[in-house]
């Protein structure tokens, strides 16, 4: 008896799993400019997309999450902090991948990249291009 469940059981694995490892999730950690190894807190005022609505409101933090969304390639973030007000517009490429015929085709976001930026030059450095839900960090802020 034992013997055939466990061979029932197996073949539950026989097509693989439907593993979803997209998110529309984009990382962002905030480092000290004159200790590039610390974090650094910031009291945000707000952090927003024009047009569409805030993100983050009177929050103070050293890293968040900002969405991507998959109906655009481009997204302009607004951050207002201190006595500061800056921009950052992230660019990505949209690809459907289709995992195997049982699972379908899911919306995955890659090649992340800086298009403008009022942080200033070398301030956001891109580590991971990919959004995954196993990335810990997809690009850092120095402030």
């Amino acid at each position: 008896m034992f013997i055939v469940i466990c061979l029932l059981l197996a073949s539950c694995f026989d097509k693989g799993d439907c593993l979803l490892t997209s998110t529309t999730l984009i990382k962002v950690g905030l480092k000290d400019a004159t200790l590039p190894a610390n974090a650094k807190s910031v009291t945000f005022t707000s952090i927003h997309i024009p047009g569409t609505g805030i993100l983050y409101d009177d929050t103070t933090m050293s890293s968040f999450p900002i969405v991507a969304d998959p109906r655009v390639t481009e997204i302009e973030y607004v951050f207002q902090y201190e006595t500061r007000s800056d921009t950052l517009v992230l660019g990505y490429t949209n690809q459907t991948l289709v995992l195997s015929p049982d699972c379908g085709s899911y919306l995955y976001q890659d090649a992340l990249e800086v298009k403008y930026s009022t942080f200033g030059p070398d301030k956001v450095i891109i580590r991971n291009r990919r959004l995954l839900t196993s990335v810990t960090l997809n690009f850092d802020i120095f402030l």
